[in-house]
């Protein structure tokens, strides 16, 4: 079973090589916010939750992300490391500088 740590550390590692900005986000005042930042290298951001393949998104956190997707917000829900895998693919295509998404 993949564990969330690892899909983080894998992603994080992979963005990062790439000149992306790439934070653990916590806001205590906030339940159900993202538990990741990333913000691109060409200025792009994009609100990550992260889910292990048989994770569920709470209903708190379901509101969340409708709220900051009416603020203009991208939000994505991954769950495991094949769609972590296919996210970073995405973001280095659409937003790095000169980045090859393999």
């Amino acid at each position: 079973m993949e564990r969330e740590r690892t899909i983080e550390r894998w992603l994080g590692q992979r963005l990062r090589q790439e000149g992306f900005l790439y934070f653990k986000f916590v806001s205590p005042q906030n339940p159900g916010v993202p538990d990741r930042l990333v913000i691109c290298p060409d200025g792009a951001v994009e609100f990550v939750e992260l889910k292990t393949p048989a994770g569920k998104v709470s209903r708190q956190q379901q509101v969340c992300i409708l709220e900051l997707e009416r603020h203009g917000q991208t939000v994505t829900v991954v769950y495991g490391l094949n769609e972590a895998i296919e996210l970073a693919k995405r973001l280095i295509r659409d937003h790095a500088k000169g980045g090859d998404p393999e």
